[in-house]
């Protein structure tokens, strides 16, 4: 699989429609007891020219209803990223899992970002950062045709809550439309749980490395 050109942030990768990876969740991806805490990503991370950076802060993060342990996301000069998303982790079969949202719900507006779609990237630690992967779009509609993945897709320009077929999705929602993925929480933790066994949907890893430790060699992307 070759890697996507440019370089995202963990958290905020689908703000940047075109690459492939329009893909959102309106229900979560996982439930409140699957959430891990883990200090290791807590404080600043920067991408390989330094220019932009990320800021990781402990934080206590609604879930369902549920308050759990989770991150405050901060975007250092990237004036484009959002101000208000968290983010939680999740760990499935040996294997950590970051989803995010908005932690509150903007008035007004109707696009998918206003209406909290929940964001899903795979998450590794590396000796001196950590990857994660996020999922691609294309190769998900593949995997459902192939009967691997079992999930209900929406078109953002769709107005209806009814299901679309990846036929439908493919006509409708061409030219990098965000395509969202419903239904109940346990029907997408199974997605996770079998996506790495019988599907790949996930791009390469793209790394991010501590501040104090930039300046350090270049690292390549984590292999699977």
């Amino acid at each position: 699989m070759t890697r996507v050109g440019r370089t995202f942030t963990l958290l905020g990768f689908v703000l940047f429609m075109g690459q492939g990876c329009d893909l959102a969740a309106l229900v979560p991806w996982f439930e409140p007891d699957k959430v891990v805490f883990d200090p290791y990503f807590l404080g600043e991370w920067v991408v390989d020219d330094e220019s932009w950076s990320m800021k990781l802060t402990q934080e206590k993060v609604d879930l369902r209803g549920t308050q759990v342990d989770g991150y405050g996301v901060e975007f250092i000069n990237d004036k484009s990223a959002p101000k208000n998303l968290v983010a939680v982790l999740g760990k499935f079969g040996g294997e950590l899992y970051g989803m995010a949202y908005l932690r509150s719900v903007p008035k007004g507006g109707g696009d998918w970002l206003t209406r909290r779609a929940f964001l899903l990237v795979w998450v590794r630690k590396t000796d001196d950062g950590f990857g994660y992967a996020f999922l691609i779009r294309d190769q998900v509609l593949e995997a459902i045709k192939a009967g691997k993945l079992n999930l209900k897709l929406l078109c953002q320009k769709s107005w209806s809550l009814s299901p679309m077929s990846v036929d439908e999705v493919e006509k409708d929602c061409g030219g990098g439309q965000l395509v969202e993925v419903y239904g109940r929480t346990a029907e997408l933790r199974a997605v996770i749980e079998k996506s790495l066994k019988e599907a790949d949907v996930f791009s390469d890893f793209m790394i991010h490395k501590r501040k104090n430790q930039s300046n350090s060699s270049k690292t390549g992307g984590a292999s699977r």
